[in-house]
């Protein structure tokens, strides 16, 4: 039983809910900043939630990083062959739309030629 004080839950239920399992966004950050990444590349076990709400300094969030609690997503990439054409044209700063275009459309072809054959 929840009493709402002027349309507001009463401070007890409040500080309740700033301190529940759900509302990790602090621990993301702090981990992110850590990390030196995006908020949103953060993976936070779900099975450690309440271990996880109660870290509220650095320390504590390099702890649960040592303990594989928290981790970085891993990224996709695309294609390897793609990938590695891309990577060598970035490092030759030869890289515009209009030959990401033709990457693609030549790409196309090959794939059209390889399964007529």
């Amino acid at each position: 039983y929840q009493r709402r004080v002027r349309g507001c839950l009463s401070m007890a239920s409040a500080a309740t809910k700033v301190f529940s399992s759900k509302n990790l966004k602090l621990q993301k950050r702090l981990s992110a900043s850590l990390f030196k990444v995006s908020p949103r590349k953060v993976w936070l076990d779900p099975e450690q939630k309440s271990r996880i709400a109660q870290a509220r300094t650095r320390e504590d969030v390099k702890r649960l990083i040592a303990d594989d609690v928290v981790r970085i997503k891993p990224t996709h990439r695309g294609k390897p062959k793609r990938e590695s054409i891309m990577l060598q044209l970035h490092r030759r700063n030869r890289i515009t739309r209009r030959i990401k275009a033709l990457f693609k459309q030549k790409e196309e072809v090959l794939q059209d030629d390889t399964t007529t054959v």
